[in-house]
């Protein structure tokens, strides 16, 4: 696995996972009808996984508006 470059840092991660959190596919679904289907929706949570990972690795707060 190639490291990002530049790196990301703690609130990148964080807006991050806010973005993945939120995610809506009824709010995109018509302008981008592929981001409505299972497969992206798969991806996502896959992502959204990935990332909260990284933010345990790190050990990072997050904010009382970011749920779990």
């Amino acid at each position: 696995m190639s490291r990002l470059r530049p790196p990301l840092n703690s609130d990148d991660l964080k807006v991050i996972f806010d973005v993945l959190n939120v995610y809506d596919p009824h709010d995109i679904q018509h302008v981008y009808p592929e981001m409505g289907e299972k497969e992206f929706l798969d991806d996502v949570r896959i992502a959204w996984h990935k990332v909260l990972e990284l933010i345990k690795e790190e050990d990072l707060e997050l904010d009382k508006c970011t749920k779990i």
